[in-house]
């Protein structure tokens, strides 16, 4: 939701909104690990939804980058960037292979009690592969949350005097996020 983005607005970085929002669900009971889970598949997904809208606005806005050709290669690459890193979530999600790997890999890390704790935030972010309906749930409510955002865009354009139509914003909001995240 937009008030659950608010801290990620506010603070110097969205890492340190999701460590708060991890910490909060902690402090209600949530095993720490599930509450990392949580809070870094709400942020993945998030990333999903903008990752939708930001391919929906360069269809969009192809004529513009096509006379561009350098902000083309730069939006596509960061588009890249972004579905690589998403589907590098999906296949831990979704694959018991994958997870284990990963897990494999935190064994290399010097720090024993990372491994503990990587182990078990790797179990809880792959309970979520028997939940399809709601994985899609969430990615549409993000998707619906990444509008408000550029509706939000929009009309601070207009206040300020901007005649760009709301086309426009659809068509760049979602990929100057993408390109910020990255």
């Amino acid at each position: 939701s937009r008030l659950s983005a608010a801290p990620s607005d506010c603070l110097p970085a969205s890492v340190g909104a999701d460590a708060v929002r991890a910490a909060s669900l902690a402090r209600l009971g949530v095993p720490t690990a599930d509450a990392v889970a949580s809070v870094f598949m709400d942020r993945v997904l998030g990333v999903l939804g903008i990752l939708g809208l930001a391919v929906v606005g360069l269809w969009m806005s192809k004529d513009l980058l096509q006379a561009r050709p350098e902000v083309l290669a730069g939006v596509l690459v960061a588009l890249a960037i972004t579905a690589a890193g998403c589907a590098m979530v999906a296949a831990a999600v979704f694959s018991t292979r994958v997870a284990a790997r990963l897990v494999a890999l935190l064994q290399w890390l010097p720090w024993p009690r990372v491994h503990e704790a990587g182990r078990k935030v790797v179990e809880a972010v792959q309970r979520y592969a028997h939940h399809h309906g709601l994985l899609a749930l969430v990615t549409a409510a993000s998707v619906g949350v990444q509008v408000i955002r550029i509706l939000e865009a929009w009309c601070l354009g207009l206040a300020l005097g901007l005649g760009a139509p709301l086309a426009t914003y659809f068509a760049f909001v979602p990929i100057i996020l993408i390109v910020m995240l990255l």
